[in-house]
C-alpha cells in the first residue's frame, strides 16, 4: 500500500498500519526529504523510478 492510499485513513487506521501516528510520519517523512533530495538518483534498476510520496516502504495489510 502507498502513502496515497493510507493518507486518508482515520488516525486510528493509519496507527495500526504504520505504527506510529500521522503526525509523526509526516515529521520523519520532513526530515527524509530533506535529506535525500529528490534531483539525487537512486542507484538500482533505472526503469523503475519511484514518486517521492511513494518511496516510503509500507507493510504489505
Amino acid at each position: 500500500m502507498t502513502y496515497e492510499q493510507i493518507k486518508n485513513l482515520s488516525e486510528k487506521k493509519f496507527k495500526r498500519f504504520c505504527e506510529v501516528k500521522p503526525q509523526l510520519f509526516e515529521e520523519m517523512a520532513g526530515v527524509l526529504r530533506q535529506k535525500v533530495p529528490e534531483s539525487k538518483e537512486l542507484s538500482g534498476n533505472k526503469k523503475q523510478k519511484s514518486n517521492s510520496s511513494e518511496s516510503f516502504f509500507l507493510p504489505p495489510i
